[in-house]
């Protein structure tokens, strides 16, 4: 009787990569199916609906900050000013 080739290592990973393959299109295929085709679009008329936390976070930080330019009745401090304070 002859003896059958022991099968290795890349012999398994060959066949892995080529079992691999299919799937990854499939599922390429259904994603691209699935999802609808303009995401930009609804993406810009939606975008006052979600707001992110981190956002609103840095709004509130910086809202006491922000001083309209004719509401400044002094100039900047000067440095003798920012020593002593």
């Amino acid at each position: 009787m002859a003896e059958g080739r022991a099968t290795t290592l890349l012999d398994f990973a060959i066949a892995a990569s080529v079992a691999v393959v299919p799937v990854l299109l499939l599922v390429l295929l259904l994603v691209g199916v699935a999802r609808p085709l303009d995401t930009v679009g609804q993406a810009a008329r939606n975008g006052d609906r979600h707001v992110s936390v981190r956002e609103v976070a840095a709004l509130k930080t910086f809202e006491r900050a922000i001083v309209r330019r004719d509401a400044v009745s002094e100039g900047p401090p000067s440095v003798l000013m920012l020593l002593d304070r």
